[in-house]
């Protein structure tokens, strides 16, 4: 089971140091436990405090010999810049902002891990055409700022998988670890979350 953690520092304290100290503990304690992949997702920074937080989070998880990779929601030149694995492009990317991204990357010397967000099985045919995992979502229900947002269904998300041929589909939204083997038993590669990942009681899920 893929396991893909993401970011939410707004969950933490609300110093901006205290915010990205507690965030680069979460990294390194994820990185221990065997996730594959972290999600930097803090949209609401300036590009500069977004490049200096990405780049502290690669630099103090990679000398423990991690395989985690570190994906930066954000832009491919400050992702690349920062030493991250790749970029998440949102349900509104085109796949000439994935082309940008890997040329961008190869300029570094290295590639670029793609991840896509999608909604339905139309954005999950496009996006598998050039992108390493897709994110489907919201699986689950689950509560937003605005409200309850009611989940797709394992039903719709084993139709993602099904589109989706051989490209990964995470699964994400409303999942926790009662639910998240029911997410791979309808297809999906892994799962994706955001609360499940952040407290400090997390336990590796078993996992292969």
């Amino acid at each position: 089971m893929l396991l893909y953690a993401i970011t939410q520092r707004s969950c933490f304290a609300e110093d901006e140091i205290a915010r990205a100290q507690a965030l680069q503990v979460q990294a390194l304690r994820l990185a221990k436990s065997g996730v594959h992949y972290l999600q930097i997702r803090e949209k609401d920074l300036p590009l500069k405090d977004l490049r200096s937080l990405a780049a502290s989070i690669v630099e103090i998880v990679r000398p423990e010999g991690s395989q985690m990779k570190i994906i930066l929601n954000g832009p491919a030149a400050v992702a690349a810049e920062a030493g991250c694995d790749g970029i998440h492009l949102t349900s509104e990317a085109t796949i000439d902002a994935a082309k940008a991204a890997r040329r961008l990357f190869s300029q570094h010397g290295r590639p670029c891990v793609i991840s896509a967000a999608c909604h339905s099985t139309q954005e999950v045919q496009s996006r598998s055409e050039y992108a390493a995992l897709l994110l489907f979502a919201p699986v689950f229900e689950k509560t937003a700022p605005l409200g309850v947002i009611p989940g797709v269904g394992l039903a719709a998300l084993s139709e993602a998988v099904k589109t989706a041929q051989d490209v990964p589909v995470l699964a994400l939204g409303g999942v926790t670890v009662c639910n998240a083997i029911q997410c791979t038993e309808a297809g999906a590669a892994g799962i994706a979350a955001i609360r499940l990942f952040r407290g400090e009681d997390w336990k590796p899920l078993t996992h292969a």
